[in-house]
Protein backbone atom coordinates (compact mmCIF):
# COMPACT_ATOMS: atom_id res chain seq x y z
CA UNK A 1 0.00 0.00 0.00
CA UNK A 2 2.90 2.44 1.08
CA UNK A 3 4.69 1.96 -2.37
CA UNK A 4 1.43 2.50 -4.26
CA UNK A 5 0.90 6.05 -2.29
CA UNK A 6 4.57 6.78 -2.91
CA UNK A 7 4.25 5.64 -6.97
CA UNK A 8 1.15 8.05 -7.06
CA UNK A 9 2.42 11.08 -5.26
CA UNK A 10 5.58 10.63 -7.51
CA UNK A 11 2.82 10.79 -10.41
CA UNK A 12 1.15 14.10 -9.55
CA UNK A 13 4.62 15.53 -8.32
CA UNK A 14 5.54 15.37 -11.77
CA UNK A 15 2.24 16.36 -13.63
CA UNK A 16 2.31 19.32 -11.22
CA UNK A 17 5.61 20.59 -11.79
CA UNK A 18 5.06 20.00 -15.92
CA UNK A 19 2.29 22.04 -15.21
CA UNK A 20 3.75 24.76 -13.09
CA UNK A 21 6.59 24.76 -15.24
CA UNK A 22 5.30 26.68 -19.48
CA UNK A 23 7.60 26.83 -21.45
CA UNK A 24 6.71 28.86 -24.70
CA UNK A 25 8.23 29.96 -27.84
CA UNK A 26 8.74 33.56 -27.14
CA UNK A 27 10.46 35.07 -30.23
CA UNK A 28 13.14 34.17 -32.70
CA UNK A 29 15.76 36.97 -33.01
CA UNK A 30 17.68 37.75 -35.96
CA UNK A 31 21.17 40.05 -36.64
CA UNK A 32 19.84 41.58 -40.09
CA UNK A 33 22.20 44.63 -41.77
CA UNK A 34 19.12 47.36 -41.06
CA UNK A 35 16.61 45.94 -38.06
CA UNK A 36 14.52 49.09 -38.86
CA UNK A 37 14.07 48.54 -42.63
CA UNK A 38 13.33 44.64 -41.63
CA UNK A 39 10.83 45.31 -39.41
CA UNK A 40 8.99 48.03 -41.71
CA UNK A 41 9.19 45.49 -44.50
CA UNK A 42 7.21 42.74 -42.58
CA UNK A 43 4.85 44.80 -40.51
CA UNK A 44 4.31 46.17 -43.74
CA UNK A 45 3.42 42.44 -45.35
CA UNK A 46 2.78 40.03 -42.93
CA UNK A 47 0.16 41.48 -40.74
CA UNK A 48 2.78 42.16 -38.03
CA UNK A 49 3.25 44.75 -35.48
CA UNK A 50 5.85 46.56 -33.28
CA UNK A 51 5.54 45.67 -29.74
CA UNK A 52 8.87 47.09 -28.28
CA UNK A 53 11.33 49.08 -29.69
CA UNK A 54 14.49 49.84 -28.00
CA UNK A 55 18.32 50.31 -28.48
CA UNK A 56 19.45 46.99 -28.45
CA UNK A 57 16.31 45.52 -30.82
CA UNK A 58 13.06 45.79 -32.37
CA UNK A 59 10.28 43.27 -31.08
CA UNK A 60 7.55 42.35 -34.18
CA UNK A 61 4.67 40.36 -33.42
CA UNK A 62 2.34 38.22 -36.03
CA UNK A 63 -1.31 38.34 -36.10
CA UNK A 64 -1.85 35.70 -33.59
CA UNK A 65 0.20 37.41 -31.06
CA UNK A 66 1.30 34.53 -29.84
CA UNK A 67 5.47 34.53 -30.83
CA UNK A 68 7.53 37.60 -31.63
CA UNK A 69 10.64 38.22 -34.17
CA UNK A 70 13.28 40.21 -32.84
CA UNK A 71 15.60 42.25 -35.12
CA UNK A 72 18.66 42.63 -33.36
CA UNK A 73 21.21 45.48 -33.24
CA UNK A 74 24.50 44.82 -32.71
CA UNK A 75 27.60 46.39 -34.52
CA UNK A 76 29.75 43.94 -32.51
CA UNK A 77 28.49 40.91 -34.56
CA UNK A 78 28.13 40.25 -38.40
CA UNK A 79 24.71 39.55 -39.43
CA UNK A 80 24.56 35.88 -41.21
CA UNK A 81 24.88 35.58 -44.51
CA UNK A 82 21.24 34.02 -45.27
CA UNK A 83 21.53 33.96 -48.33
CA UNK A 84 24.10 31.52 -48.72
CA UNK A 85 21.72 28.79 -46.71
CA UNK A 86 19.55 26.59 -47.83
CA UNK A 87 16.21 26.86 -47.74
CA UNK A 88 15.78 23.20 -46.30
CA UNK A 89 18.86 24.30 -43.52
CA UNK A 90 16.90 26.25 -41.49
CA UNK A 91 13.67 28.46 -42.88
CA UNK A 92 10.90 30.13 -41.03
CA UNK A 93 7.43 29.22 -41.68
CA UNK A 94 3.77 31.38 -42.01
CA UNK A 95 0.77 29.82 -42.13
CA UNK A 96 -1.24 32.04 -44.53
CA UNK A 97 -4.92 31.91 -45.91
CA UNK A 98 -4.21 32.88 -49.72
CA UNK A 99 -0.39 32.18 -50.75
CA UNK A 100 -1.23 33.21 -54.41
CA UNK A 101 -2.45 36.78 -52.98
CA UNK A 102 0.52 37.07 -50.79
CA UNK A 103 3.44 35.61 -52.86
CA UNK A 104 2.45 38.49 -55.59
CA UNK A 105 2.67 41.35 -52.53
CA UNK A 106 5.58 39.73 -51.28
CA UNK A 107 7.49 39.98 -54.82
CA UNK A 108 6.32 43.25 -55.45
CA UNK A 109 7.62 44.06 -52.17
CA UNK A 110 11.52 42.90 -52.72
CA UNK A 111 11.54 39.18 -52.32
CA UNK A 112 12.59 36.67 -54.15
CA UNK A 113 11.22 33.04 -55.46
CA UNK A 114 13.02 30.27 -53.90
CA UNK A 115 10.72 27.23 -54.66
CA UNK A 116 7.49 28.42 -56.22
CA UNK A 117 4.22 27.55 -55.01
CA UNK A 118 3.43 24.06 -55.20
CA UNK A 119 0.40 21.44 -53.80
CA UNK A 120 1.32 18.58 -51.91
CA UNK A 121 -0.24 15.47 -52.09
CA UNK A 122 -1.92 15.92 -48.23
CA UNK A 123 -3.54 18.84 -50.10
CA UNK A 124 -1.33 21.66 -48.57
CA UNK A 125 0.17 25.04 -50.53
CA UNK A 126 3.57 25.76 -50.11
CA UNK A 127 6.12 28.02 -51.45
CA UNK A 128 9.54 29.47 -50.10
CA UNK A 129 10.56 32.93 -50.70
CA UNK A 130 13.84 34.85 -49.42
CA UNK A 131 12.84 37.81 -48.18
CA UNK A 132 14.83 41.37 -49.54
CA UNK A 133 18.31 40.07 -46.79
CA UNK A 134 18.22 36.34 -47.86
CA UNK A 135 16.37 35.22 -44.73
CA UNK A 136 14.40 32.08 -45.73
CA UNK A 137 10.51 32.04 -45.14
CA UNK A 138 8.21 29.26 -46.07
CA UNK A 139 4.45 30.18 -46.68
CA UNK A 140 2.28 27.61 -46.27
CA UNK A 141 -1.81 27.35 -46.91
CA UNK A 142 -2.69 24.00 -45.01
CA UNK A 143 -5.81 21.90 -45.82
CA UNK A 144 -6.11 21.25 -42.35
CA UNK A 145 -4.17 23.53 -40.07
CA UNK A 146 -2.04 21.93 -37.24
CA UNK A 147 -2.83 25.34 -35.40
CA UNK A 148 -5.59 26.95 -35.32
CA UNK A 149 -5.07 30.87 -35.56
CA UNK A 150 -6.58 33.58 -38.02
CA UNK A 151 -5.22 35.59 -40.21
CA UNK A 152 -1.08 35.34 -41.36
CA UNK A 153 1.22 33.69 -38.38
CA UNK A 154 4.43 32.67 -37.49
CA UNK A 155 3.88 28.19 -37.73
CA UNK A 156 7.39 26.87 -37.07
CA UNK A 157 10.99 27.31 -37.44
CA UNK A 158 12.63 24.33 -39.50
CA UNK A 159 16.22 22.91 -38.91
CA UNK A 160 18.09 19.80 -41.19
CA UNK A 161 19.88 17.97 -38.47
CA UNK A 162 21.86 14.75 -37.81
CA UNK A 163 19.27 13.49 -35.70
CA UNK A 164 15.61 14.38 -35.92
CA UNK A 165 14.51 11.83 -33.66
CA UNK A 166 16.81 12.53 -31.13
CA UNK A 167 16.45 16.41 -31.03
CA UNK A 168 13.19 16.03 -31.10
CA UNK A 169 12.85 13.76 -27.74
CA UNK A 170 14.91 16.19 -26.29
CA UNK A 171 12.75 19.14 -26.80
CA UNK A 172 9.86 16.78 -25.83
CA UNK A 173 11.77 15.84 -22.25
CA UNK A 174 13.37 18.94 -21.55
CA UNK A 175 10.90 21.66 -22.71
CA UNK A 176 7.88 19.69 -22.45
CA UNK A 177 7.18 20.00 -25.89
CA UNK A 178 4.32 17.98 -27.40
CA UNK A 179 5.02 15.77 -30.47
CA UNK A 180 1.84 16.78 -33.31
CA UNK A 181 3.23 14.85 -36.48
CA UNK A 182 6.32 12.41 -36.89
CA UNK A 183 7.49 10.65 -40.22
CA UNK A 184 9.09 7.28 -40.27
CA UNK A 185 12.81 6.74 -43.38
CA UNK A 186 14.32 8.19 -44.36
CA UNK A 187 14.02 12.19 -43.49
CA UNK A 188 12.18 11.34 -39.93
CA UNK A 189 10.62 14.37 -39.76
CA UNK A 190 8.42 15.48 -36.47
CA UNK A 191 6.87 19.13 -35.82
CA UNK A 192 6.95 19.70 -32.15
CA UNK A 193 4.84 21.88 -30.47
CA UNK A 194 5.27 24.00 -27.35
CA UNK A 195 3.24 24.01 -24.07
CA UNK A 196 0.53 26.36 -25.40
CA UNK A 197 0.81 25.39 -28.83
CA UNK A 198 1.73 28.31 -29.71
CA UNK A 199 4.14 27.74 -32.93
CA UNK A 200 6.18 24.47 -33.78
CA UNK A 201 9.63 23.15 -34.42
CA UNK A 202 10.42 20.84 -37.43
CA UNK A 203 13.01 19.00 -37.42
CA UNK A 204 14.17 16.22 -40.40
CA UNK A 205 17.19 14.85 -41.59
CA UNK A 206 17.67 14.63 -45.26
CA UNK A 207 20.77 13.47 -46.69
CA UNK A 208 21.26 15.77 -49.11
CA UNK A 209 20.75 18.94 -47.61
CA UNK A 210 23.71 20.67 -45.47
CA UNK A 211 22.98 20.52 -41.47
CA UNK A 212 24.08 23.97 -39.85
CA UNK A 213 26.83 24.17 -37.82
CA UNK A 214 24.98 26.15 -35.25
CA UNK A 215 27.67 26.16 -32.82
CA UNK A 216 29.32 28.28 -35.56
CA UNK A 217 26.15 30.75 -34.91
CA UNK A 218 26.70 33.38 -32.20
CA UNK A 219 23.21 33.91 -29.97
CA UNK A 220 24.04 37.98 -30.94
CA UNK A 221 23.21 36.45 -34.40
CA UNK A 222 20.53 34.16 -34.02
CA UNK A 223 18.77 32.72 -31.47
CA UNK A 224 15.38 30.79 -30.47
CA UNK A 225 13.54 32.26 -27.14
CA UNK A 226 11.58 30.46 -24.77
CA UNK A 227 9.54 32.16 -21.73
CA UNK A 228 9.17 30.13 -18.58
CA UNK A 229 7.72 30.23 -15.49
CA UNK A 230 10.50 28.72 -13.48
CA UNK A 231 13.81 29.89 -15.22
CA UNK A 232 16.02 28.45 -12.05
CA UNK A 233 13.75 25.09 -12.02
CA UNK A 234 14.21 24.73 -16.05
CA UNK A 235 18.73 25.92 -15.54
CA UNK A 236 18.49 23.04 -12.90
CA UNK A 237 17.29 20.60 -15.25
CA UNK A 238 18.83 21.64 -18.51
CA UNK A 239 22.10 20.21 -16.88
CA UNK A 240 23.12 18.55 -20.28
CA UNK A 241 23.55 22.10 -22.13
CA UNK A 242 26.57 24.27 -22.05
CA UNK A 243 26.31 27.53 -20.93
CA UNK A 244 26.32 30.47 -23.21
CA UNK A 245 25.36 33.21 -20.98
CA UNK A 246 24.66 32.78 -17.46
CA UNK A 247 21.02 33.77 -15.70
CA UNK A 248 21.09 37.18 -14.78
CA UNK A 249 18.78 39.76 -14.35
CA UNK A 250 18.23 43.35 -16.66
CA UNK A 251 17.52 46.78 -15.21
CA UNK A 252 14.08 46.36 -15.82
CA UNK A 253 13.43 43.16 -13.99
CA UNK A 254 13.37 40.31 -16.26
CA UNK A 255 15.55 37.09 -15.75
CA UNK A 256 17.36 35.55 -18.58
CA UNK A 257 19.99 32.66 -19.32
CA UNK A 258 20.89 31.65 -23.13
CA UNK A 259 22.11 28.07 -23.66
CA UNK A 260 23.17 25.58 -26.10
CA UNK A 261 21.96 21.90 -26.03
CA UNK A 262 23.68 19.42 -27.76
CA UNK A 263 22.71 20.06 -31.21
CA UNK A 264 24.18 23.80 -31.00
CA UNK A 265 20.78 25.03 -30.87
CA UNK A 266 21.08 29.16 -29.34
CA UNK A 267 18.56 28.86 -26.83
CA UNK A 268 17.36 31.94 -25.03
CA UNK A 269 15.50 31.36 -21.60
CA UNK A 270 13.42 34.69 -19.96
CA UNK A 271 11.22 35.47 -17.33
CA UNK A 272 9.93 38.38 -18.12
CA UNK A 273 8.58 40.91 -15.04
CA UNK A 274 6.17 42.50 -17.56
CA UNK A 275 5.34 40.12 -20.65
CA UNK A 276 5.26 41.71 -23.81
CA UNK A 277 2.69 38.70 -24.78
Amino acid sequence: MKKLIVSIALFFSTVVVGQENKINFEHIALLLPDAEKAAEWYCSNLDIKIVNKGAGSIFVTDSAKNIMLEFLINREATPLNFRKMNVLSLHIAFHVEDAEELKNKLIEDGATIESDLTTTDSGDKIMILRDPWGVPLQFVERKNPMLRFEGIYAEHIAFNVNDAMGAGKWFADKLNMTVVKEEGAPDYGRFVADTEKNMMLELYQKSEVPVLNLNDILPAQFHIAFSTDKIEMLKEKLTDCEVAQDLFTTDSGDKIMVLRNKEGFPLQFVKRKKPML
